[in-house]
């Protein structure tokens, strides 16, 4: 769980045990004992720098780098390897990009958040795919079916390749209240983790869930005291203890 209190907005947890984490200036690789033992920080802090990674199986990082809305890959040493500018149309700084995944054809995956559309970019920059939203786009997945499923703070929508709804969840569906779905990780039973930015305002109680295709919300957490916002989420050990907070089954 990555606390929004330190501007954290992608987490993942990495084959070495490590954790990959993007917050607005930084993104860092810990071990579980807290070290960091790998960083990139952008030169351009413009915005929140940086709200985006994604460690590659040759060891690269993907890194969406907000304040120059640019796509870039590192390798183990902080080299770029990789760089593509993207366009955008936004005048809010904080908002030119959100989260970016490099997918397995090797285009990226792009939620241009303030202009509320996702695109699916070649390297070499031109369009493949894209798609408006009509809300700030936060995260996006591609799934094996070819659709891609976007956040948008108050839904969480499938696509198809041609723009059409197959499924949508709103907060409005869920049994206990929620807000501003944001990172999310697509499970391997078709079940969703979702983490939610200022999830506890307006009595809300849910700071991260699980939900099915059906809807059903699994289990929650919460934990409003202690925690302010869940952006990152990610499933590492379903062996957890839940007296933390309280739990829904």
């Amino acid at each position: 769980i990555c606390k929004g209190g330190k501007n954290v907005h992608d987490a993942w947890t990495l084959s070495n045990g490590n954790i990959l984490v993007a917050g607005g200036n930084q993104v860092a690789e810990y071990t579980r004992k807290g070290k960091r033992v790998w960083r990139y920080r952008p030169r351009n802090q413009t915005g929140g720098a940086v709200f985006s990674c994604q460690r590659l199986a040759n060891g690269n990082t993907v890194v969406g780098e907000n304040s120059t809305a640019r796509v870039l890959e590192l390798d183990a040493s902080g080299n770029i390897v990789f760089e593509m500018g993207v366009p955008f149309e936004t005048s809010d700084k904080h908002h030119r990009m959100r989260m970016v995944r490099k997918l397995e054809n090797g285009n990226y995956l792009v939620c241009h958040s303030g202009d509320q559309r996702v695109r699916e970019y070649r390297p070499d920059g031109s369009i493949a795919w894209e798609i408006e939203v009509g809300a700030l786009a936060f995260a996006a997945v591609r799934t094996a079916e070819g659709n891609t499923v976007i956040s948008t703070l108050r839904h969480l929508t499938e696509y198809t390749a041609g723009g059409d709804i197959v499924w949508q969840l709103s907060v409005d569906e869920l049994p206990v209240r929620t807000q501003n779905m944001t990172g999310f990780q697509m499970l391997p039973d078709g079940t969703f983790l979702v983490g939610c930015y200022g999830a506890y305002a307006n009595g809300g109680v849910a700071g991260i869930f699980q939900v099915n295709r059906e809807k059903e919300m699994l289990w929650y957490f919460s934990k409003p005291r202690g925690d302010g916002s869940m952006m990152g989420v990610q499933f590492d050990n379903p062996q957890w203890s839940a007296e933390a907070g309280e739990v829904l089954r």
